[in-house]
């Protein structure tokens, strides 16, 4: 009997030892980390891509991966080439939802002011600091190349948003490029201005004066969803820069030339919202849209029927998530995808009190839900 009773003991402290480890696992889940996911309703796919995304990342790391990470004591550098907006600062936000968890010091956060010299600038200074991880969002691969070389070289791990350093190899001088679906964002918001003016009239598609591949690919996108349409006829002989100032003027001059103009393409949400409104000012009843959602600004633009109708966005928040997760799998010591994909959310003002979140891991400000209600 005492033999037995030893025996269940011995099975007993097994079990709960084995319920204790496993309760103890290191996992996003477990550390509170939550990340945009496909759910057959508001996310959507145009591209031809076969996208890797953050789950597929998330796949390669045990939890014995991110105990080690946790205890080294490691440090990184954020390089963003802007962090005044809403949409930034949600990036930086999901970094850091997987970076604190895991007791990774962010040293700082370089603003590089949409300004690439300085994005460049900004990342040879972030080399010199020697952290462990930088996170760069830059859109001039060329003008990162030779940092990115020299961190690779004293073993700081880069991991890129939007696109990576020329001429560099990926998991060898750096660690993975995080992205939006920029073809699905760019057919969508052009497919949101056709349906709003039912598929006839002048349309002015206007990208900035500078296109990484990755807003060129947006400016595609919108090409092929606006000439599904017969009715429709394009403008396509102008370029803005990258202020919401520029574009306004720009507006103003584009509706002068052309008076029976239905619709506005911007590169991001922000340029077509200004451009817009300034045609609107003048009494033109102009509808636009641009990829993504920058900030809640153009949330109370489509609120208050303002002429945004709409647009494919990525999450802002899955964006920091995505790096993050690579720049912790890197230093794991796993062979990161040189390229994920965060999806595409379909965003009108009907589903804005719930994408918004989706979005930015934050609620839509109060006083754009009081908008929306009346």
């Amino acid at each position: 009997m005492k033999k037995l009773f030893c025996i269940l003991l011995s099975v007993i402290m097994t079990l709960s030892l084995g319920t204790v480890a496993f309760a103890d696992e290191l996992s996003l889940e477990s550390m509170g980390v939550t990340y945009l996911v496909p759910d057959g309703k508001y996310v959507n796919d145009f591209s031809d891509d076969a996208a890797v995304s953050i789950a597929d990342v998330e796949a390669l790391v045990a939890s014995a991966d991110y105990e080690a990470v946790r205890d080294s004591g490691l440090t990184a550098v954020i390089c963003m080439n802007e962090y005044q907006t809403e949409w930034a600062k949600a990036v930086v936000n999901g970094i850091k939802a997987v970076f604190e968890p895991l007791n990774i010091e962010v040293l700082t956060i370089m603003d590089a002011g949409f300004s690439a010299p300085q994005g460049a600038m900004d990342l040879e200074q972030a080399v010199e600091m020697k952290p462990d991880i930088i996170l760069c969002y830059d859109q001039e691969p060329a003008t990162l190349k030779d940092s990115t070389l020299k961190a690779a070289a004293q073993g700081t791990k880069v991991t890129f948003f939007a696109c990576a350093a020329a001429d560099c190899e990926n998991n060898k001088d750096y660690y993975g490029v995080v992205s939006g679906d920029n073809y699905t964002m760019g057919y969508l918001s052009g497919k949101r201005i056709a349906e709003a003016i039912g598929g006839e009239g002048e349309v002015a598609v206007v990208p900035t004066n500078f296109m990484s591949n990755d807003m060129r690919t947006r400016y595609e996108g919108a090409l092929a969803a606006l000439g599904e349409y017969e009715g429709i006829s394009l403008i396509t002989d102008q370029a803005s820069g990258f202020s919401t100032e520029e574009c306004a003027d720009l507006g103003e001059q584009i509706i002068m030339a052309h008076p029976d103009l239905k619709g506005y393409w911007g590169q991001w949400d922000e340029l077509a919202v200004s451009a817009v409104s300034a045609m609107r000012s003048l009494g033109f009843e102009v509808v636009g849209s641009g990829p993504d959602l920058a900030s809640s600004n153009t949330a109370a633009n489509m609120a208050a029927d303002g002429g945004f109708v709409g647009t494919g966005a990525f999450s802002a928040y899955s964006l920091g998530v995505g790096g993050g997760l690579c720049a912790v799998a890197a230093q794991a010591g796993k062979e990161i995808p040189d390229q994920v994909t965060i999806p595409i959310v379909e965003v009108t003002k009907d589903n804005i009190l719930d994408t918004y979140f989706m979005l930015f891991h934050d609620d839509l400000p109060k006083q754009i839900v009081k908008m929306l209600s009346k």
